[in-house]
């Protein structure tokens, strides 16, 4: 519900601001994934690749304010932040997971807290434990040793590698923050999309992981590459402020809605 009334905000705000005069019907599914594949024009803010679901602007960034509170600020240049990676999300990956899951390391993000659990350079940490079929499976992760207390941005912000892995779906506030901050994005292949990924570019807005052994080696290419990561940081600090500030994303909202009626043959007036 918090969702729905968020979007019904945001879209009257971007009707009033830009005079759009359409009178249409929109269906919005607010769940991170819809689960089905629409016959009509459905608008969410992620998808799977190929899906027809139309993506409006991710939801973190109404719920955030689109990000402009200070404490989302990133205070420490790039030359000052410590050469590692760092990562710190819950245990998303499966609706249920089970003692199996577990056992197998079946959830990228179990698979990934465990290859880099002890490493100096990657701190991959699991800071809450959600949608466990049982007590059990919540007791077998904890054995893990991958459990870690929460990181606040402040503290993330200290790594010069920032870590996006899909959980249920895509991530939103991380991927944004990462753009915005003065660090880089590392990011792992996604099947997911929210709105703007297509327009993102490897190694020119972020840099692309295909597994957990690349992670390192990306960090040793950027060692040998002084200027790589700097570059990217920067180039990726250009795109949130052209195209995840509250002007751009309400033009391309409304861009949007306007195709949408035009398609649907909603008169305006």
């Amino acid at each position: 519900l918090l969702r729905a009334h968020a979007y019904r905000h945001f879209l009257a705000k971007v009707t009033a601001r830009h005079g759009i005069q359409h009178s249409m019907h929109l269906v919005i599914a607010t769940r991170d994934l819809t689960g089905f594949e629409p016959a009509l024009p459905v608008f969410t803010f992620q998808k799977p690749r190929g899906s027809r679901l139309v993506l409006l602007p991710d939801i973190d960034f109404l719920v955030h304010d689109f990000y402009r509170d200070a404490g989302y600020a990133d205070p420490i240049p790039f030359a000052e932040k410590r050469a590692t990676a760092v990562f710190a999300g819950a245990t998303t990956g499966k609706p249920r997971i089970t003692l199996d899951d577990v056992q197998q390391l079946a959830l990228p993000r179990l698979r990934a807290a465990v290859h880099f659990r002890g490493s100096p350079r990657v701190d991959f940490r699991l800071v809450d434990l959600v949608e466990c079929e049982s007590a059990d499976v919540a007791a077998a992760i904890r054995s893990l040793g991958i459990i870690g207390t929460r990181l606040p941005w402040s503290e993330a912000y200290a790594h010069r590698y920032l870590i996006s892995m899909d959980g249920n779906g895509a991530t939103c506030s991380r991927v944004a923050l990462a753009l915005r901050s003065n660090g880089v994005l590392l990011k792992y292949a996604s099947d997911h999309l929210l709105h703007y990924f297509d327009a993102l570019t490897p190694w020119r807005h972020y840099l692309p992981v295909g597994g957990d052994e690349e992670v390192t080696r990306v960090m040793d290419l950027c060692a040998r590459h002084p200027t790589l990561a700097e570059d990217v940081a920067g180039q990726s600090q250009e795109f949130f402020r052209d195209h995840l500030q509250p002007e751009p994303l309400g033009c391309y909202t409304r861009d949007l809605l306007d195709a949408y009626a035009g398609m649907c043959g909603f008169a305006s007036g």
